[in-house]
Formats: structure tokens, sequence, C-alpha cells
């Protein structure tokens, strides 16, 4: 168990510090953005596409090693969609990156994400604690 809580952290970090990257890249280059058959591909996509990728590696292989790389790309991929994801749920333009509204949002949705995570880690302890007492 301690393993996992300390995965958990380290997942944790990986995305703090892929937050922080991602803003200060934003900052320095405000106006440089991919483009693919001229829509802009904004980083919520890329993060989308490195949390398949992670999370299809993790489901289909049995190598140690590679799971040990799919918690840095979950991590940098989730960091990217935390980056941005209020944006793109109300559609805010870019000009407000880094107004309260953007930090504020990322806090909520990662409190919001981390208190689903315990109440389903206790929820799994309180019933594996129940279900060894009954034997």
């Amino acid at each position: 168990m301690k393993n996992k809580r300390k995965e958990f952290f380290k997942f944790g970090m990986i995305v703090l510090i892929t937050i922080i990257i991602t803003r200060i890249f934003v900052l320095l280059f405000p106006y440089k953005s991919w483009y693919l058959f001229g829509q802009e591909i904004h980083h919520f996509f890329n993060g989308v596409v490195l949390v398949l990728i992670a999370s299809l590696s993790r489901f289909f292989s049995r190598n140690e090693d590679l799971h040990k790389f799919d918690l840095y790309l979950f991590g940098i991929g989730t960091g990217l969609i935390f980056d941005e994801f209020a944006f793109v749920l109300f559609n805010v333009d870019n000009a407000n990156y880094f107004s309260g509204f953007s930090i504020y949002s990322i806090l909520i949705f990662v409190f919001v994400l981390i208190t689903i995570y315990y109440l389903i880690f206790l929820s799994l302890v309180f019933l594996s604690n129940k279900l060894s007492k009954k034997k």
C-alpha cells in the first residue's frame, strides 16, 4: 500500500511540474501554437493523447519497466489536461489564460479529483478490512 501512495505522490508532483512548465512556456511563447488542418491544437488534446497512450500501454503490456514510464506519460498528460480543462469546458479565450479563473479552476479540479480518489481509496480499505474480519 505504501508503494501505491508513493506512486500517487510522484504522479501528483509530475502533474504539478507539468502545469508549471506549461505556464512558463505559454508565458514565454504566447503565440506559438500547433495547427492541424487549419485548426489550433491546444495542449489539452496533447494531454488526452498521452493519457490514452499510457492507459493502453498499461493495459496491454506486462513489462514493469514500461509501467514506470507510463506513470510519467500519464502524469504529463494529466497535467496538460488540468491546465486547460476550464478553457475547454467553458470555452474561454486565450487572453484570460493567466487570470484568476484559470488558476482557481485548476485548484478546484485537482481538489475534486483528489477527494474522489481518497473516497474510493478509503472505501476500498474499509471494505477490505470488513471482509478480512469476517474470515
